[in-house]
């Protein structure tokens, strides 16, 4: 977030895959994105007209990804659609990690105005995906992380958001002075060390700093978390049992939380359909 180390993990609950026939995609605005990609002289990377024939063929992509929960479900459709159409000779003798996330990032801006290319990267090469500074990221197999204590789990919230409201948002608070002073001096140091600490598998996960960083995002983005996840998000810090963070844009669809004791119930609290364990 503005300029700070971002860290993205594969969740292999959810997945999507190209199919033939008589069946239809859950994401919004398809067909606009499909000529959004085919029109747009920035897209020369794909192979436009192969996409298009196989559209006509009937080939979908299917997907069981919640559309507007924060999971990626618009990053692996823009995956799929860059692993089955670019051109042989963007990719023919190997491509960095960097340009990857560079070409997925503007196909992922048409859903969101602006995408920094995560969510997709990570779909494409099924692993975690680190943004160490700017231009410089890095992947890894999900194998490579365990907690020595605590652990991670998805929150439904019951109501799924649009990214791109709530991003330019973000950007207008950021006219002001104050809030822009609070994301640099405390915000990003925050994430930074926060991801340092998550790997670095013999110091283990930074409690007091999540649980610092929970009470500054309630602070801070009041508008991207709901009132009944408010209440919630008050509770794991008043008892000091659970800290919950956005997951992506907020507003809506699934948030992250991370409970320090892992005897304790979180199901107990949002109950066992709304909660899925990450890690």
């Amino acid at each position: 977030i503005s300029g700070s180390q971002a860290l993205a993990l594969p969740y292999l609950k959810y997945s999507g895959k190209w199919v033939k026939g008589n069946r239809f995609t859950l994401i919004p605005q398809f067909q606009a994105f499909i000529d959004f990609l085919t029109l747009n002289a920035d897209m020369g990377f794909l192979d436009s007209e192969k996409l298009k024939s196989d559209l006509h063929e009937g080939w979908m992509f299917e997907s069981d990804i919640p559309v507007g929960y924060g999971l990626g479900s618009s990053g692996a459709l823009c995956a799929a659609i860059f692993d089955r159409y670019v051109r042989l000779n963007v990719v023919g003798n190997g491509i960095e990690v960097l340009e990857l996330q560079q070409l997925l990032g503007l196909m992922e801006a048409f859903f969101h105005g602006k995408s920094s290319g995560m969510d997709p990267l990570v779909s494409l090469l099924n692993k975690v995906v680190i943004r160490k500074a700017e231009k410089v990221y890095e992947a890894f197999e999900l194998g490579r992380f365990r907690l020595k204590k605590g652990a991670f789990y998805l929150i439904n919230s019951g109501q799924s958001r649009a990214t791109a409201p709530l991003v330019e948002n973000y950007k207008n608070n950021l006219q002001e002075k104050g809030y822009r002073d609070a994301v640099e001096e405390k915000l990003i140091p925050l994430v930074n060390q926060l991801i340092d600490s998550f790997l670095d598998s013999r110091s283990g996960m930074d409690e007091s700093s999540m649980e610092n960083l929970s009470g500054l995002q309630l602070d801070m983005f009041p508008a991207m978390i709901p009132k009944q996840m408010k209440s919630k998000w008050v509770e794991g810090l008043e008892s000091g049992k659970y800290f919950m963070k956005l997951c992506g844009a907020g507003g809506g669809g699934f948030y992250l939380a991370y409970t320090p004791d892992t005897g304790q119930s979180i199901e107990d609290v949002f109950g066992d359909d709304s909660v899925m364990k990450v890690l």
